[in-house]
């Protein structure tokens, strides 16, 4: 039997000290932010393909992020306008992760086409003396 490995728990409690940093500067209640991301996996079964796997990982990372921004911006005045509602940032950052992950796919396909083909392509040598 080998030893356990020392540096594993630092890595670990590094790595959750720096995304509960991360979490705090954005502002975001925890809590919120995973139903963001829950809302964001549920958006993926109604959105097309993208181009590539970036891209759809652009996207997610988007949609949770845009979710639990615009649940916690709007969390004051829906609170206010609609006082029956128990959670109405949970409610909205619902919304908006399951129907932004759809939208902004098709919206990307329709309005940059052949961007991520651009990014993604390789570039050709450019140094003076290459051949083309």
């Amino acid at each position: 039997m080998t030893p356990a490995d020392p540096t594993a728990p630092v890595a670990s409690a590094t790595g959750a000290g720096i995304g509960a940093l991360i979490i705090a500067e954005l502002g975001f209640p925890p809590s919120l932010l995973a139903v963001s991301f829950a809302a964001a996996t549920i958006g993926l079964l109604f959105a097309p393909p993208g181009r590539t796997r970036w891209h759809d990982l652009a996207i997610f990372v988007a949609a949770v992020f845009c979710g639990a921004w615009i649940g916690t911006s709007l969390a004051p005045v829906l609170a206010a306008k609609m006082p029956e509602v128990a959670h109405p940032a949970k409610l909205v950052t619902i919304i908006v992760g399951v129907f932004f992950h759809p939208i902004a796919n098709v919206a990307a396909k329709r309005l940059l086409p052949g961007l991520s083909d651009k990014i993604a392509a390789p570039k050709a040598d450019q140094t003076p003396g290459a051949q083309q």
